[in-house]
């Protein structure tokens, strides 16, 4: 295919995708308070019921009529709050990658080739990439590709633009997993270090490093708060302001934040859930822990339990027992300190009501059930304790 063939070709695919079902599209659900929530969009017993033999690969995209578009190795599927289905028929040829241009169009990577999906739901060849099985990610206004093959002797990052131009920005002894950009730089993970590559003075800067033995396997971020969120197998973490949070480390997966939810996808598994309410949780963590260690500096939020996958919405709220609000976080912290002698070692400092003061809280529970059944024993010395949720009721 020529230059200007190419040029033609990659500016005027139709994806044919974002047609196929009216009804079938993704909207966030109401979200009336910042409370944690997960949102379950697939489970295994989802794809058992449409008979899916085949592995997912370790990619997702958000469409740009909000469906989730998952794949095999050669075939697209389709998911939104109705059920998943297949898109087209299935292709020759391995998927390893895929995502869409700045221009919305559906781009793949098939062992050593970048093709696009023409309106018939099939891929055609655009041009020969430098190596196999790389992965690709969007831009604000180009592509990305990169080596992520262990078995390439180097493993190098390319920007991919119009007119179907690339050109090698840097190499990395490592493979490279889960490109992103955010705002003048790159982010990307070379083994369990997240580097930073600044698109304007070239500088290449590690952000942190996980243990050695644990790779990063996806970035997302949060464009409008600044948040980094990254994963490994079987953890997730958030960076900001060179503060690094452990989110959990009880599930991990690839990682896709789309309107104020923090998707998390396990191929492996099969599941597929959206977190909502992470930033409210976080900064209530953080709070409640500089509060309790006067001021020191947070390591981690504490660990988010995967849900139940037999149900669509799961809240993963602590139910406190909240004795009193006091103005100042020294008045609280004074309290705290009171209820410690007298013997109620859990007690501790959980953040700011809406009203600017201080809440403290006798004990923490799973369930409310549970801290129902614990408060009417406390009648005598905090009359007017109350039960809170991260929703605040």
């Amino acid at each position: 295919m020529n230059s200007n063939k190419k040029n033609t070709y990659f500016n005027k695919i139709t994806v044919s995708i974002f047609y196929l079902l009216a009804a079938f599209r993704i909207y966030s659900l109401p979200n009336n308070n910042d409370s944690l929530r997960f949102e379950i969009l697939l489970s295994k017993k989802l794809v058992d019921s449409v008979k899916l033999n085949d592995k997912f690969i370790n990619t997702l995209e958000i469409t740009p009529s909000r469906y989730i578009l998952l794949s095999t190795a050669n075939q697209f599927y389709v998911l939104g709050w109705g059920g998943i289905k297949p898109v087209g028929e299935k292709l020759k040829g391995n998927i390893h990658s895929f995502a869409f241009t700045p221009d919305k169009l559906l781009m793949a990577v098939q062992n050593n080739e970048l093709s696009g999906m023409d309106t018939l739901g099939n891929l055609t060849k655009l041009f020969k990439l430098p190596n196999d099985e790389m992965g690709i990610s969007t831009g604000e206004s180009v592509m990305y590709v990169y080596d992520r093959n262990k078995k390439s002797q180097k493993h190098s990052l390319y920007v991919v633009a119009k007119g179907a131009k690339y050109a090698k920005l840097f190499d990395m002894p490592s493979p490279i997993v889960s490109v992103v950009e955010m705002q003048d730089s790159i982010l990307f993970a070379c083994q369990n270090v997240l580097f930073s590559f600044n698109l304007k003075n070239k500088k290449l800067k590690a952000l942190v490093s996980l243990p050695k033995n644990t790779e990063i396997k996806s970035i997302a971020v949060d464009n409008i708060r600044n948040r980094i969120y990254f994963s490994a197998d079987n953890s997730i973490y958030s960076l900001k302001n060179s503060k690094a949070l452990t989110i959990t480390n009880q599930f991990g997966g690839i990682l896709k934040f789309f309107n104020e939810g923090l998707i998390v996808f396990n191929s492996n598994e099969n599941l597929l859930i959206r977190i909502v309410g992470l930033e409210s949780t976080i900064t209530s963590k953080i709070q409640e822990v500089q509060a309790t260690s006067n001021g020191s500096q947070v390591s981690t939020t504490g660990s988010i339990s995967p849900p139940s996958t037999n149900s669509t919405t799961v809240s993963a709220n602590n139910y406190y027992i909240i004795i009193g609000s006091f103005k100042t976080v020294q008045e609280a912290n004074a309290e705290v300190s009171s209820m410690k002698n007298k013997g109620f070692s859990n007690a501790k400092v959980v953040g700011k009501s809406g009203a600017g003061t201080w809440r403290v809280s006798y004990k923490s529970f799973a369930t409310k059930e549970a801290a129902m059944k614990e408060l009417p024993n406390l009648d005598q010395l905090y009359p007017s304790a109350w039960i809170l949720t991260n929703n605040g009721q």
